[in-house]
């Protein structure tokens, strides 16, 4: 007998579903002539369970490499529809949202690829099934892959937003005209791109890995810094030119 994730909610918060933990985890089921005979023992059973699984400090686990769901290698593996998807649903989560659904649709979005033989798709049943599956996989195993996914998704923008920083090229009148209203569209421009350099279709361009998009969108921000050191290099030769002919 184990909690499995969709049981958090029932250990935790202001209302402890005890009955919950007795029918589900326990497996009591109350018949009639089992009333006065076996809900005593099935009730201390359950209340040594969800005692465990309050002592756990949820935000300690780690990944179980045991486990029966596989995580990526690495989170900027996936493809960029799924990493697009995942940053859409976390900037739709709030206070109120149920933990269990955020924690099991994470990980799904996260792992499907590496569990389902198939292309990465949160529409189809597999996908479905697949939040199903986690939601019934052990309380302790899936709060430690949602560390690790969220670790590693922190991990991953940090370092990427410290690469594209690296390379920027500042241009204040862009900026004073409006640039930032073009970012609403960056991910429609990243697919054009992605079909047009890597000679893809629109469907097979959201199969990327993420990890490609970034590095070739790094690449080209790359080029565009070394070209701006260019122009400026050039102009303080042409200046220091004119200024030894007088």
């Amino acid at each position: 007998m184990k909690l499995r994730l969709k049981d958090l909610t029932k250990i935790t918060g202001s209302s402890i579903d005890v009955t919950g933990v007795v029918e589900e985890v326990v497996g009591y089921k109350k018949l009639w002539f089992f009333n006065n005979i076996g809900f005593s023992g099935a009730l201390k059973k359950a209340l040594l369970i969800i005692k465990h699984g309050q002592n756990l400090d949820l935000e300690e686990l780690e990944y179980n490499e045991k486990g029966n769901i596989k995580r990526p290698s690495n989170i900027d593996s996936i493809s960029f529809k799924a990493m697009m998807e995942i940053n859409s649903f976390l900037g739709s989560v709030d206070e109120d949202s149920d933990v269990v659904n955020m924690m099991s649709r994470m990980i799904a979005i996260s792992c499907y690829e590496k569990n389902i033989d198939d292309h990465y798709d949160s529409d189809c049943k597999k996908f479905k099934d697949f939040i199903e599956k986690i939601e019934n996989e052990s309380l302790v195993d899936m709060v430690g892959l949602y560390n690790w996914i969220y670790k590693n998704l922190k991990e991953s923008q940090l370092e990427w937003k410290k690469r594209f920083a690296s390379v920027e090229v500042p241009n204040e009148d862009m900026q004073t005209a409006g640039i930032h209203r073009m970012q609403q569209f960056n991910m429609l421009s990243t697919i054009k791109k992605i079909c047009k350099d890597f000679n893809s279709s629109y469907d097979e361009a959201w199969q990327v890995s993420y990890a490609l998009t970034q590095m070739n969108s790094y690449s080209d921000a790359t080029y565009a810094h070394i070209h701006e050191n260019l122009r400026v290099i050039k102009e303080r030769k042409m200046r220091e030119q004119r200024r030894y002919a007088k």
